[in-house]
């Protein structure tokens, strides 16, 4: 699985706190891991784990959010499959608390 940044995921990330970043790095093995699995088996949505809580936004089609933290701190990002790889890539476009969903 290969990963890219959006211009506005990484200025999210710099104003991101040590633990929060942390947190995500702790997460991504599992996300890897469980993105891999999505893209061998057609992209078959029902293959994310529930505890990653992935869902698609409602209002911007393509795009999906992963939940890294429900609690204090809130933390989530979205993301796409990126249509310009010819592996299966993922496209982070934003990540913060629930104020992403404005724009994601």
């Amino acid at each position: 699985m290969w990963f890219e940044r959006s211009s506005l995921f990484v200025a999210d990330w710099k104003s991101l706190t040590d633990e929060e970043r942390d947190l995500v790095r702790s997460v991504l093995p599992a996300f890897r891991t469980a993105a891999d699995d999505v893209a061998a088996h057609s992209f078959d949505r029902r293959r994310w784990p529930k505890s990653l809580r992935i869902h698609d936004i409602e209002h911007a089609s393509g795009v999906w959010s992963a939940t890294f933290n429900f609690a204090a701190p809130d933390l989530r990002a979205t993301f796409d499959w990126s249509p310009t790889t010819e592996q299966p890539t993922i496209r982070w476009r934003r990540i913060g608390n629930h104020g992403i969903y404005r724009r994601p």
